[in-house]
């Protein structure tokens, strides 16, 4: 009885355009992501931890930043029902990322010592003035993949990802190999992924519509008609993204040991990877479905949440399990004994990633239903909780203990947070949607 259920729910699955999308943008994930994970043990014996930690510094700073330059209208981008409507939103994103790039170098010109003294060093400073750069780049594709995701354009977006992940690695290991002098070869590659992605892109969203179309009256019609993103979106984006990222801002202050930070880094970009590209995938293709069915007027079903929700958490499980157990010698044997360390953060933190996996799809029901609100609050808690960890460990515990106890409040709210997105879910169809038609 059981294998017919199965065999019924996957035929269906099979003939679904949920899943014929999710696999055009598989095929580049799984390219970039072997890519990636091909590069970081020839990196690891190329960059000490304290390189990688200057990096995750790097990072942390744009991640914050970027959430915040779209003034979260990019999220908006999927929901009008028009295509003129949408281009007007885009521009919105367009010049809100202009002027948050113009703003972040007069900050970077003015404040750029004090930045580099509370990090702990002089070199770091020097590409502190490439973050405005950085921005405008990641913020300007963030907005274009919403506005070719809400067209379809699958194999544009994968195509974006395969040639910044073959860019970043290949400039990365060519600078730590023929320029060891050079330090920063880490944020070199990274722009330089940065830079190629982009320029996959951005001419094919600039052929798809004329940008004499635009008009600065419509698009503060439109910035009136989705007020409540900037207005409640953009603070909950920005302190869930602050709390992810406060382990890099908290963990160099706390400990002296500056490999600690470079310890974490390495452990959050192996298990976060494949968040940021499955995830992302499914999100995209999830969001895409979800804002056409609810402007159909249609709901969701609560078992086709769930079988979303199976997915996912089955190709969780493994990766979890693996790591839990046996993520100590992993590290140790892939990236080299110095990097032994982060395997055991490593171990702390699957737990809390895993969950991550299934939530991040569909969290994106949290726009589609304009729950923003309860996502503010959510953001806000959030933030709290991590903080006063991270604060309390740095101050009492080892770092170990500190990265333990962030991960821990991590798993908590995350758990939280799906079951409350599954009672959400129960009497709305639009999850069917995704999975059945």
């Amino acid at each position: 009885m059981n294998s017919k259920i199965f065999s019924v729910w996957w035929k269906k699955l099979r003939s679904s355009s949920f899943l014929k999308s999710l696999i055009t943008l598989m095929s580049g994930t799984i390219v970039a992501q072997v890519v990636s994970f091909g590069a970081y043990p020839l990196l690891t014996h190329l960059y000490s931890p304290i390189e990688f930690g200057l990096f995750g510094w790097y990072t942390a700073i744009l991640v914050v930043v970027v959430v915040v330059v779209n003034g979260g209208y990019e999220s908006a981008i999927m929901l009008p029902t028009k295509e003129d409507e949408a281009h007007h939103v885009f521009a919105i994103c367009g010049f809100l990322i202009f002027l948050s790039s113009i703003l972040s170098l007069f900050i970077v010109l003015f404040f750029h010592a004090i930045i580099g003294d509370y990090i702990g060093n002089e070199k770091f400073v020097f590409w502190l003035y490439f973050l405005p750069l950085s921005i405008f780049l990641d913020g300007t594709y963030v907005a274009m993949s919403f506005l070719l995701n809400r067209r379809k354009d699958y194999k544009i977006l994968t195509r974006s990802k395969i040639v910044q992940a073959f860019t970043s690695s290949i400039v990365g290991v060519v600078m730590g190999y023929y320029f060891k002098n050079i330090f920063g070869g880490l944020i070199i590659g990274f722009i330089c992924g940065q830079l190629a992605a982009f320029v996959a892109i951005v001419f094919v969203v600039l052929k798809s519509f004329s940008l004499r179309e635009l008009q600065f009256s419509e698009m503060k019609i439109q910035a009136k008609v989705y007020k409540d993103f900037p207005r409640y979106a953009v603070g909950s984006s920005y302190l869930n993204a602050l709390s992810r990222q406060l382990p890099f801002f908290l963990l160099s202050y706390f400990y002296v040991d500056k490999s600690v930070l470079g310890y974490f880094t390495l452990a959050h970009k192996i298990l976060s990877a494949p968040l940021t590209f499955i995830g992302t995938t499914v999100s995209q293709i999830f969001y895409e479905k979800a804002a056409r069915a609810k402007a159909q007027g249609g709901g969701l079903l609560r078992i086709q949440t769930m079988k979303l929700v199976e997915i996912i958490g089955g190709l969780s499980v493994i990766p979890m399990v693996i790591i839990m157990v046996w993520g100590t010698e992993i590290f140790a044997f892939v990236f080299g004994k110095e990097f032994e360390t982060a395997g055991q953060y490593a171990r702390w933190m699957i737990p809390w990633i895993a969950f991550s996996y299934i939530v991040s799809p569909l969290s994106f029901l949290i726009n589609v239903q304009r729950k923003l609100k309860f996502e503010l609050w959510y953001s806000t808690l959030l933030i709290i909780f991590r903080g006063g960890v991270l604060i309390v460990g740095g101050l009492y515990f080892t770092a170990e203990v500190c990265v333990a106890g962030y991960s821990l409040v991590g798993l908590i709210f995350s758990a939280g947070l799906l079951f409350w997105l599954i009672n959400m879910s129960k009497n709305e169809d639009l999850v069917l949607l995704c999975f059945g038609r």
